[in-house]
């Protein structure tokens, strides 16, 4: 059986403490205005005596005051040195791609490119040679770009 709890759960009290803080940064809210609003509504001067109700009440309260609820940025954790992510569809359709917009001296290009980024290696293999290929044929592409002739558009007299 689902029970609505007692008091406010842990997350609700970090909601309302953001929203809180929020509002006295723009200062919209005090912090004795906060503890004012709490009690002349519900009785209390913290949050942590609020009913699960009470604390969706507050949150909608603060909300409508002009707090914002914005997620937490997770922090991506660091992979171990021993670990080596392999390339990925999107990085070879990245490349592929990249290798059609480049014009190519010779018919041999690409492939001495691949080699020299590479240091020697002929294939790509994990994510960190997928991505030093395609920078090189980004800035490639970027040169070459840069370097052609800007061509007027005249348009129809008539």
């Amino acid at each position: 059986m689902n029970r609505i709890p007692d008091y406010c759960d842990n997350q609700q009290k970090k909601i309302i403490h953001m929203l809180k803080n929020q509002l006295v940064k723009n200062g919209e809210l005090s912090e004795d205005g906060y503890r004012d609003l709490m009690e002349r509504h519900y009785g209390v001067r913290s949050c942590v005596y609020l009913t699960y109700k009470q604390a969706t009440a507050f949150i909608t309260d603060l909300t409508a005051m002009g707090g914002v609820i914005t997620a937490k940025r997770k922090t991506r954790r660091p992979s171990a040195p021993n670990i080596i992510a392999l390339v990925s569809p999107q990085e070879l359709a990245k490349i592929e791609h990249l290798k059609k917009d480049v014009q190519w001296r010779y018919p041999g290009g690409y492939w001495g490119l691949m080699k020299k980024v590479l240091r020697g290696k002929d294939r790509i293999i994990t994510s960190a040679d997928a991505m030093r290929v395609i920078e090189a044929l980004k800035a490639i592409r970027n040169r070459q770009q840069a370097a052609a002739p800007a061509v007027e558009k005249v348009g129809d007299p008539f």
